[in-house]
């Protein structure tokens, strides 16, 4: 894994004099991944932008080459079980904090049923689209935030409609942005969150 395509591979920082010495950070095999973007061809070999598809610590998001050096395979395809719309917010929750969970949807619509609580506080870690300008919502048991809602909203049960990976999600910044590590963070913040297009009151 590297900050760039073909570049120096991630290391974990053991204070060594020579930080060449520490130990190279890597994928572990079976791990599911997303690929965010690519295929960046270097040295004749495709390199991915790689996140976790599924919730795991200390992994970091990063270039990752198709193949080693010598053409051995390091990355194959493989399935990932996405919950099927219309969905309770329960069914969502081991995706929350994935990118995974943008992933399963593209472009597409989803409902999400549950117990909806609403703000008028925007986000106050990002900036960007206009969606971010409005309050945040929360479904209870979840840990995506939602936009798009008034943040006046009564709290009660709701089905919401909505997609993930929203394209303005690549206009997000921090809103203290000092780099370009900070920018990805905060597009994969805004990917993970949910656009709704309506809420409706349910039993």
């Amino acid at each position: 894994m590297s900050a760039t395509p073909g570049g120096a591979p991630y290391r974990y920082p053991q204070g060594d004099a020579d930080p060449t010495d520490d130990p190279v950070t890597g994928y572990g095999k079976g791990l599911k991944l997303i690929a965010l973007h690519g295929p960046v061809v270097v040295d004749g070999v495709q390199w991915y932008l790689l996140a976790p598809a599924q919730l795991v610590i200390d992994v970091y998001t990063g270039w990752a080459p198709v193949t080693s050096p010598e053409g051995l395979p390091l990355l194959g395809p493989t399935t990932f079980r996405c919950p099927r719309s219309p969905l309770g917010a329960e069914e969502l929750e081991p995706h929350a904090l994935t990118d995974g969970l943008p992933g399963c949807y593209g472009s597409s619509d989803v409902t999400v049923t549950g117990d909806l609580t609403c703000g008028s506080t925007p986000d106050p870690w990002v900036v960007g689209p206009e969606w971010l300008m409005g309050g945040t919502c929360h479904l209870a048991g979840t840990h995506f935030t939602i936009y798009g809602l008034d943040g006046t909203l009564a709290p009660g049960r709701y089905a919401v409609t909505g997609r993930f990976d929203d394209p303005g999600a690549m206009e997000c910044i921090e809103a203290d942005e000092s780099s370009a590590t900070d920018r990805m963070h905060a597009v994969l913040h805004c990917r993970r969150g949910m656009v709704a297009t309506g809420a409706v009151a349910v039993n």
